[in-house]
């Protein structure tokens, strides 16, 4: 597994017709993320995170994030920077308390945003941003 081009393949990533990519797109250049992964069940998330890579993935399985949907990995190849995002339909401060635990419990910070802040189909998703403690995720 490795890292594809956001430049080349964004529009490859799956939403909504309503999605806002332009949102998606500030998201992308406020953070300088270059490369992009689709999740997939299993990956040991703090390994990714922490790693910047999917090195050994097969003996790491971890359990997922809570209320996952439509989701990515994206990385800035220059500063190593990553995360995982992903655009749950529920409301935020449903699930805000449960997806900050399980990011405690695996060594991680998450941030959850309000249905404002989510590119794909705005108004009906919320946006969780997960990434390692301490690295400053912006959203435009």
């Amino acid at each position: 597994m490795s890292w594809e081009k956001t430049d080349t393949n964004l529009e490859h990533i799956y939403h909504h017709p309503d999605s806002d990519m332009d949102m998606l797109r500030r998201f992308l250049n406020a953070n300088g993320f270059n490369r992009m992964h689709s999740y997939q069940a299993g990956m040991n998330v703090t390994r990714v995170l922490s790693s910047g890579g999917f090195y050994g993935m097969s003996s790491y399985i971890s359990d997922d994030p809570p209320y996952l949907d439509h989701k990515q990995y994206f990385k800035n190849s220059s500063t190593g920077l990553c995360c995982l995002t992903y655009n749950p339909y529920q409301y935020a401060d449903e699930i805000r308390a449960e997806v900050e635990q399980w990011a405690l419990a695996n060594g991680l910070e998450a941030e959850v945003y309000d249905a404002a802040h989510s590119w794909y189909y705005p108004g009906n998703t919320c946006f969780v941003v997960i990434h390692i403690p301490g690295e400053k995720i912006v959203l435009e």
